[in-house]
């Protein structure tokens, strides 16, 4: 759920947010543990609050991640991509909304991550082991060790962010599941990122205590 119904159903679709809304209802009528993810883009920015509320009223907490293009993207699509202010701003807001104590799911540590990422418009979308500058206080990795991402057409990577070309990945149907999962084992360098979603998990997987 992105926001308010205009920014939702632009982000998702017509329709989406009165079907999302009566879902997420019914979930906790139904006494599910419900968590919503909400992925941030130019049309709905401003609507951190409103969702932050809404959140707060039918009482089901709200984790974030910005929408990047990746090696998968269209090159001349308008995905709404948010420029480095952008996405600093919502950061800031996402922050300020959680500590008045509203149920925002993304961790004070994740987003201290996020807002330190030294790189304009976050046009860095990972750092392998090699780049990470000495000074960059980044959160541990632990994908490609406990959680890796599959790609239709046969191929794993450590995760979304990073395309089976980055890889060089060879698919399971050249080599088979073991052979392919081991080959990403060893040739991934990726050490450090911005993301939110991938460093919730990092953060939460390293047992941090706050975080926890």
């Amino acid at each position: 759920l992105d926001g308010p119904k205009a920014s939702n159903d632009r982000n998702r679709g017509e329709g989406t947010f009165d079907y999302t809304l009566t879902a997420i209802k019914l979930a906790l009528k139904e006494k599910f543990k419900v968590r919503v993810q909400c992925t941030l883009t130019r049309h709905n920015k401003d609507d951190i609050e409103e969702l932050a509320i809404l959140a707060k009223e039918i009482g089901f907490p709200v984790s974030f991640s910005i929408l990047f293009r990746t090696n998968f993207t269209d090159a001349n699509a308008d995905i709404g991509e948010l420029n480095s202010a952008e996405i600093k701003e919502c950061l800031t807001t996402i922050r300020a909304l959680k500590r008045k104590g509203f149920p925002l799911f993304t961790s004070e540590a994740n987003l201290k991550q996020a807002l330190e990422w030294p790189y304009d418009k976050f046009n860095k979308l990972f750092l392998m082991k090699h780049e990470v500058p000495k000074d960059l206080k980044h959160v541990p990795c632990h994908y490609s060790k406990l959680k890796f991402h599959f790609e239709g057409e046969g191929y794993f990577t450590p995760c979304t962010v990073l395309s089976s070309n980055d890889m060089k990945s060879k698919s399971v149907l050249d080599v088979g599941v073991k052979a392919s999962i081991e080959h990403v084992n060893k040739t991934n360098k990726c050490t450090a990122c911005p993301h939110l979603t991938q460093n919730e998990w990092n953060l939460l997987m390293g047992m941090k205590p706050k975080v926890v």
